[in-house]
């Protein structure tokens, strides 16, 4: 499968949590679905993206003029959120965290940016999804890549949540070796 095939299907967005140590930097959305949620840089991929951390690292450029460093991004998980009535809302989502050069600066896209230490993420401002694995793949208490599967209903309430097996990624997805 393509990637004009695959965009065609599903939408395919790229996040990029970035950290210092154990704090990771979130803004409040601007617009659009999820506005005033606390999130990551991030969006959708595009034909003009090379690899999915290209997508991942370009988002984060706009979004909050800082560079993700491919050297020290990681894969950490991909998440797969299933809409059961509105299959075009269906995403499939690959997390990436990692080092970065520069100061975060508030955009259109994010504003309000804020560094929260691991231990204290803003669950209750965020996607509710989130919570039920985020910490534990920062944490490393779970096999990285996590792979997971989160069912929503029409009206976006979690129905199921659950772990995929692993498996291996083609070199293309963007990190050295």
């Amino acid at each position: 499968m393509g990637i004009q095939e695959l965009l065609s299907s599903v939408q395919v967005t790229c996040l990029f949590w970035p950290r210092r140590g154990r704090t990771v930097w979130l803004g409040l959305k601007g617009y659009g679905d999820g506005a005033n949620k606390r999130v990551p840089p991030g969006g959708k991929l595009e034909l003009t993206d090379k690899t999915l951390a290209a997508c991942a690292i370009r988002e984060t450029r706009e979004e909050l003029s800082i560079e993700a460093i491919l050297a020290r991004m990681r894969l950490f998980a991909v998440v797969f959120y299933e809409h059961f009535e509105k299959p075009k809302r269906s995403r499939l989502t690959f997390h990436f965290d990692g080092e970065f050069t520069g100061e975060p600066q508030d955009s259109v896209e994010l504003h309000h940016l804020h560094p929260f230490p691991l231990s204290r993420l803003p669950f209750k401002k965020m996607w509710p999804a989130e919570k039920l694995w985020l910490l534990d793949a920062f944490e490393g208490r779970l096999a990285l890549p996590h792979m997971r599967c989160i069912r929503f209903d029409a009206d976006r309430r979690i129905v199921n949540s659950v772990p995929l097996p692993r498996f291996a990624f083609p070199r293309p997805i963007g990190l050295a070796a």
